[in-house]
Parts: structure tokens; C-alpha cells; sequence
């Protein structure tokens, strides 16, 4: 605006982002960094259909009609589509018959093992481990288990000592601020103030 002596003045406006999205913005952030974690996951059902058993027929009649004079017809030895050049299809669920690369997936994995190591091992340490379940340790994760620990199992004699030891979690539970997380709420992205107001991790992972 303009000032009484021909100067002028600038005022700069401040913009801030409404709490609800800055919360909505960090959940957003902390799940993908949970997804992140989860790693390639391959598809291990068939991509292509195998050939009927109609077709392999009429592929083993043309054969035979070549062969009755004296044509070459590429067969070998071999039980099926594999006397063609073709591997063996797998059978799957409903009898479904078809092929999947899943096999040749697993062997250049293997294959970048062997020659890789070091590669595939940092690879592997950014995500999950598919069979555990243990996460990335750094600098990918904090390490852990994606599965909760199981409960410990009270000793015999330890019955009274339970029973106290419930009713004072119940007293500190009763005391303790509603919005107080749990670690997996924590992992999932629920704040304080988001849980304060009702919301749960069902809330924060859109279901």
C-alpha cells in the first residue's frame, strides 16, 4: 500500500495449514513408509493358457499325417507338448492347465545371489522378511516384527500377583489421557489429537 510520502510498504501474509490436514498428511506419510516396507510381491498364478487337449490332438494327427510320408515333424521322445518343444503346463486350481513365469523369476533371483551378494543382500534389507516377518533394520527401519508379541503366560503361583497387577493397570488406565497410543497405533500414524477426537487406525487407513 502506499505511504504518505510516496514510499511504499509490503506486509507478507503467513499461511498455515490447517491442523486436521498436517495430521491427515503425517498418517499419510507414516503408512507409506509401513507399505514401503512390504517389498516386490511376485504373481505366482498362470499368465498363459496351456493348449487344450483337443489342440495337442490336432497338433499329434498333423504329426502323424507328416510322418505317414515321410515328412519331418520336429517331435522327440517326450510325453506330451514336450515332445513339441513345449515344457510341461501346470495344473492348477479348478483343473485349469496354463504356464507362469514365476519359476524364471525365482532363478534370476537366485542367479543375482550367486553372483551379487552384496547387491541382493542390500536389496533384501530394505523390506520385510517374507518369511519372519522381521522388519528393515537401518538405515531402511527400525527392526522389529510386523507380528504383535504373543502374551507371557502367568506362572502357577502367580495368580494373586496377576490379579493385582491387573487392577493397577486398570487404575493407571482410568487416570491416563484418552488420547494416549499403543505402539501400533503409534506404527500405523494415529496421533494424539486424531485419537482424542474418536478416530481409530480403521480411521487412518480409509476403511
Amino acid at each position: 500500500m502506499s505511504g504518505g510520502k510516496g514510499g511504499s510498504q509490503t506486509t507478507t501474509a503467513q499461511v498455515q495449514i490447517p491442523a486436521y490436514i498436517e495430521e491427515a498428511s503425517r498418517a499419510n506419510l507414516n503408512r507409506a513408509n509401513e507399505i514401503a516396507q512390504l517389498g516386490y510381491t511376485p504373481y505366482y498364478g498362470p499368465e498363459v493358457a496351456a493348449f487344450t487337449p483337443s489342440q495337442e490332438a490336432a497338433f499329434q494327427g498333423t504329426a502323424d499325417a507328416a510322418s505317414a510320408f515321410g515328412m519331418p515333424t520336429g517331435q522327440v521322445n517326450q510325453p506330451g507338448m514336450t515332445s513339441y518343444g513345449m515344457p510341461q503346463p501346470t495344473e492348477y486350481a479348478g483343473g485349469v492347465r496354463g504356464y507362469s513365469s514365476a519359476p524364471m523369476y525365482e532363478q534370476s533371483v537366485e542367479q543375482l545371489r550367486a553372483n551379487a551378494p552384496a547387491q541382493y543382500d542390500f536389496i533384501r534389507g530394505m523390506f520385510i522378511n517374507p518369511q519372519t516377518g522381521e522388519r528393515p533394520v537401518a538405515p531402511f527401519g527400525p527392526g522389529g516384527s510386523i507380528y504383535p508379541p504373543e502374551p507371557a503366560t502367568p506362572a502357577a503361583g502367580a495368580v494373586g500377583s496377576e490379579v493385582a497387577s491387573a487392577a493397577q493397570a486398570a487404575a493407571t488406565r482410568s487416570v491416563a489421557p484418552s488420547s494416549a497410543l499403543t505402539r501400533r497405533e503409534q506404527q500405523m500414524g494415529l496421533t494424539p489429537a486424531m485419537k482424542a477426537r474418536g478416530m481409530t487406525i480403521a480411521d487412518v487407513m480409509g476403511r
